[in-house]
């Protein structure tokens, strides 16, 4: 369930969307997120998009690595997916998210999605032995599993035509901060669907940078939180 600072932020911007509504504006969270879904189509269709690599090089692999590894020194610091002064305290979660967003956006820069699978496996390791190597002993990343990374990037792929940052951005919510799901339940689904909205732009981050990486050229200006442009 959502711990109670939470569910109050949740209700109290779930029921501020729904006044918004009601008073006649074209707004609420699902469509906020659908325009910035639509923002990442308008990117793609104003840059040539390179052509999609076989393999990919030692550099991207150790770019990426590098990125991971910053990202998870600012999850640390509490300053990743933080949503007023709460942000996740399980980094193994964060990892698991920014690299199911890495695996999404390196399937579309690759020709086959066993390619990019393997590459995140690689990622993940990499980052593991820097960040934590007393746990990395003894093991190899055959023993990781990437099995949420991949839900990720499926839920990416059936969602594709109707919003899948949004489908990322609540799916990332429940695993971030640990809440369990309750089916059925419409104003527990829109609460973690408020919520999920304000963890967009670092979502974006991660897919932008990746993408860049395999020679794209993606800017985009966050829809959010007011960060600056992402580069």
């Amino acid at each position: 369930m959502l711990c109670p600072p939470l569910a109050t932020l949740a209700k109290k911007m779930a029921d501020e969307a729904k006044e918004k509504v009601l008073q006649g504006n074209n707004w609420d969270y699902d469509k906020e997120a659908m325009e910035r879904d639509r923002l990442s189509e308008k990117d793609r269709e104003q840059e040539d998009e390179p052509p999609l690599q076989r393999t990919v090089t030692n550099h991207q692999v150790k770019e990426l690595t590098e990125f991971l590894v910053e990202r998870v020194g600012r999850a640390q610091r509490g300053e990743l997916y933080k949503i007023d002064d709460y942000a996740p305290t399980d980094l193994a979660n964060v990892i698991t998210v920014d690299t199911g967003l890495m695996l999404i956006a390196m399937s579309e820069c690759l020709e086959k999605r066993e390619t990019a699978i393997s590459a995140t496996l690689d990622i993940i390791w990499g980052a593991s032995k820097r960040i934590a190597p007393n746990a990395t002993a003894g093991k190899s990343k055959d023993d990781v599993s990437l099995d949420v990374q991949k839900e990720f990037l499926s839920m990416w792929e059936n969602h594709s035509r109707d919003g899948p940052l949004a489908a990322i951005g609540v799916a990332a919510t429940y695993l971030l901060f640990d809440i369990e799901q309750r089916k059925g339940d419409k104003e527990h689904s829109r609460a973690v669907g408020a919520l999920g909205v304000r963890l967009i732009d670092d979502i974006w981050e991660v897919i932008v940078t990746t993408k860049n990486i395999f020679g794209w050229n993606l800017t985009a200006e966050p829809l959010f939180t007011g960060k600056p442009p992402l580069q």
